[in-house]
């Protein structure tokens, strides 16, 4: 369940293509409809059909299909095949992330098995319910050199530091990046080790989620170390982007519960990590949005040392967002029209 398979991209390398500087046909990309450029990106291999899609079920939607991942009667957290009851004031149950008011458990069925050859039913009501989150291989032995199955997929943004995003000719507009799957920023991002200097793009991430790794990041590293959360040591590094994504829903903390758990971690954790952070800083400047649940990444939220520790953070908004040409290519518009009042004019001329 832990192994995702990460498509890399090289911003750098696609401003370069895209500029023509590496042969091909980036150069006649349209850069001027989106004031930049915008690239989307989805990845549905290993995705099964959602038998539970509507309009038309049987189809593939996007999301995980697996969202049993609250269970208050088990502090180890095994799945019991049903859904939570609804939070206190709702009619959601906080394991409904797509809010069509059933358990998703479907996509679990294929996860893992492209390292083992034993086969377990997924169906609901079977004495174990299934468990996509039992152990099953060593990451650095096994699960480094076996293809992974399920939809177990997210991209990687590296290469994208400061002058390395795509923008116009003319050095404005800038780049926006918007995914199905999640997406993991890994180093410097719009910005170099100096700070967030000039020369930047208007820059964007959509996703299901978004995890900021730090110039340290590695990825063996990471696999060799995947329950030691202190091995996995990060470095002060900055990114200078806005960011839409997927929250989980919170739900009532269990009695065994741990600080915070039960919670989606507050708005200071809405950029997830999975390193050692302490002390190093991290350094953000952007906007922060929260438009939906997350239906691929849908964990519960881990406090403090399980997963990461935190950095120090030093957050702050980017005032260039404030001047509407300098909006990150596709940035969502919402306008209001307020009706003031009216009077009916008998003789207009």
């Amino acid at each position: 369940m832990g192994i995702l398979n990460g498509v890399e991209l090289d911003v750098g390398n696609l401003r370069r293509w895209l500029t023509g500087a590496i042969t091909g046909s980036g150069a006649s990309v349209d850069y001027i409809t989106q004031n930049g450029y915008l690239l989307f990106y989805s990845d549905r291999r290993g995705m099964l059909p959602n038998p539970n899609a509507q309009p038309i079920a049987n189809v593939l939607t996007g999301e995980f299909g697996f969202e049993d991942t609250v269970n208050a009667a088990s502090a180890a957290g095994t799945p019991d095949g049903a859904l939570e009851p609804y939070n206190a004031g709702t009619k959601q149950s906080p394991e409904d992330a797509d809010s069509n008011l059933l358990l998703d458990y479907w996509g679990a069925a294929n996860v893992g098995d492209g390292f083992t050859s034993t086969a377990w039913n997924p169906v609901r009501n079977n004495p174990t319910k299934p468990d996509p989150y039992s152990g099953r291989v060593g990451c650095t032995t096994i699960a480094r050199k076996n293809v992974v199955t399920g939809a177990r997929h997210a991209l990687k943004l590296v290469d994208g530091s400061l002058g390395r995003l795509p923008t116009r000719p003319d050095g404005s507009g800038g780049f926006t990046v918007a995914a199905e799957n999640p997406v993991y920023v890994q180093g410097n991002y719009n910005a170099d080790a100096t700070g967030f200097g000039t020369g930047n793009a208007a820059a964007a991430i959509f996703a299901d989620s978004v995890t900021l790794l730090s110039n340290s990041w590695n990825d063996l590293n990471g696999l060799r170390n995947s329950v030691a959360p202190t091995s996995r040591s990060a470095s002060t590094t900055w990114y200078r982007v806005a960011i839409a994504a997927g929250k989980t829903i919170s739900f009532p903390k269990p009695s065994w519960g741990a600080k915070d758990y039960g919670t989606d971690g507050g708005l200071h954790n809405f950029l997830r990590y999975i390193e050692d952070w302490s002390p190093a800083t991290l350094n953000y400047q952007g906007s922060l949005v929260s438009l939906y649940y997350s239906q691929y990444s849908t964990g519960v939220f881990k406090c403090c040392t399980t997963v990461y520790s935190p950095p120090y953070r030093a957050y702050s908004f980017d005032t260039n967002f404030l001047d509407p040409t300098k909006l990150p290519p596709g940035t969502p518009e919402f306008r209001d029209v307020n009706n003031l009042s009216y009077h009916q004019d008998f003789a207009p001329y």
